[in-house]
């Protein structure tokens, strides 16, 4: 079984007002797009390693689905990213003239690439929900960027 630990909250981030955030820079708006969101998958555990406890004021939901064996889950938790390769001229001394070196840079465009539907997060009350992979499976969705 995994149990997933979800995101249940509104990020302080979303709630800058709108005039404060069009004064922000680049980096400031790569942090706001790459934040945690109500949704999240935050983390996935193998049958009863989730140490977090539901709570009515905790801002997690857990999600246990037998049968979704930890290794097939754990993908569901990594990040939306982008890589970019560049090629840069070096001088090389030895050789007299300059090579070219290729450069990869990989930046996080969104803390999750998967998430929770909404909606469905607002009809668990306990904080807590069993369910099993099918219905798991139609609930996870790939954000979007943007």
């Amino acid at each position: 079984m995994a149990e997933f630990l979800i995101y249940n909250t509104t990020h302080w981030m979303d709630s800058v007002p709108e005039e404060d955030r069009e004064k922000w820079n680049v980096k400031m708006w790569a942090k706001y797009s790459a934040r945690y969101q109500k949704g999240d998958i935050i983390e996935v555990y193998s049958d009863g390693r989730c140490k977090e406890k539901p709570a009515s004021n905790c801002k997690f939901v857990i999600v246990k689905v037998p049968g979704l064996p930890f290794k097939d889950a754990k993908h569901l938790t990594l990040p939306e990213t982008e890589s970019v390769t560049t090629p840069e001229a070096i001088y090389d001394p030895k050789k007299d003239r300059n090579i070219i070196v290729f450069n990869k840079v990989t930046t996080m465009l969104k803390r999750r690439h998967y998430c929770i539907n909404v909606a469905l997060l607002e009809n668990i009350e306990s904080k807590e929900m069993t369910t099993d992979n099918i219905t798991f499976q139609s609930m996870v969705e790939e954000k979007a960027l943007g």
